[in-house]
């Protein structure tokens, strides 16, 4: 338990400061990113070594082109060997992946997600993620667009729309935020929840 309490202060402390820096220059510092990778990697290392290796090759591989290949050889290799409770790390990790390659996300993004992936690897910790991710993106979407109706044409428009150039009217948000609101309530709930 004093390990938990200990992954899940260390790691407000970084979503703090990652939220600090992101609303103010719109990046997160890659030390706060950083350590978010290494908090999940000791986690994982705590639990064995299998996960750990395949974390340290999902941060390797999302430097992407033929690396995309390794990860997605390395996913199937998880999902093999453990099955339905591999799946939230493995698809939690090439979802986030994705994201980074396709420049959704940018790297301390990735950092700060892969890193709370990391740390939680189960299906809470995704739902929280990008639970509140769409949450908040549909609540933006409505507000600027101003009303439900407007929010939803642009939002169809968008889906239409996927993997074009980019939009001049995305709506851009620290998303530091987001992952610090979802990442401290599932850290101290896997801290304090046996």
């Amino acid at each position: 338990m004093t390990f938990n309490i200990g992954v899940a202060v260390l790691g407000t402390a970084l979503l703090a400061w990652a939220v600090a820096a992101d609303a103010r220059t719109r990046k997160v510092p890659m030390l706060a990113g950083l350590g978010m990778l290494g908090l999940g990697l000791a986690v994982l290392l705590r639990e064995g070594w299998i996960g750990a290796a395949y974390y340290l090759v999902a941060i390797w591989c999302t430097r992407g082109g033929i690396w995309r290949f390794v990860l997605g050889a390395a996913s199937v290799v998880m999902l093999l060997l453990y099955t339905w409770e591999a799946a939230p790390f493995v698809l939690g990790v090439l979802f986030v992946s994705t994201l980074f390659w396709m420049k959704w996300f940018g790297g301390g993004d990735a950092q700060l997600a892969i890193g709370l992936i990391g740390i939680g690897h189960d299906w809470v910790v995704l739902g929280l993620l990008f639970g509140l991710t769409i949450l908040v993106g549909v609540a933006l979407i409505i507000v600027r667009q101003g009303g439900v109706v407007q929010g939803a044409k642009r939002m169809a428009w968008v889906a239409r729309h996927l993997g074009e150039e980019a939009d001049a009217q995305a709506i851009r948000t620290p998303w530091a935020v987001v992952a610090a609101v979802a990442g401290v309530s599932y850290l101290w709930l896997w801290a304090l929840v046996p």
